[in-house]
């Protein structure tokens, strides 16, 4: 499955997250830089005769830590990495990942302590075998 290619992908770019990049929500007490992906939409067209065509899907990509010297280069390096990609991840053949959306800060405010949270979207064309 796609969401998990690229979770073991992303892993292995040995970005400042490691292997912190999980999907939907960090474990609590995570070490940052934290990298949470999201499955924001997708779908798998067919044809008249029902025959399917490539799936697509989007996703969410936020880096999470406490500066922005630690959070910009993974979210760098995580565009770097996916941007123009083609070819098998995993069991995921991607015939075409883009940026849709550049790193954007969100950062948050929780108690007396400030998150910085960079996001940014990506577009995914492929077939799983």
């Amino acid at each position: 499955m796609l969401d998990t290619d690229l979770i073991l992908f992303l892993q292995q770019q040995g970005t400042g997250a490691g292997t912190r990049i999980h999907t939907g929500n960090a474990p609590q007490n995570s070490q940052f830089p934290v990298v949470i992906i999201r499955r924001t939409s997708g779908n798998t067209p067919r044809v008249l005769g029902g025959q399917a065509l490539n799936s697509r899907a989007q996703f969410s990509m936020d880096v999470i830590g406490v500066d922005y010297a630690t959070v910009l280069p993974v979210a760098n390096q995580i565009r770097a990495s996916l941007d123009g990609f083609t070819g098998y991840m995993g069991g995921s053949n991607i015939m075409s990942a883009r940026c849709l959306a550049e790193p954007a800060d969100f950062s948050e405010i929780e108690g007396d302590q400030v998150f910085r949270r960079v996001s940014q979207d990506f577009f995914f064309v492929y077939s799983e075998a």
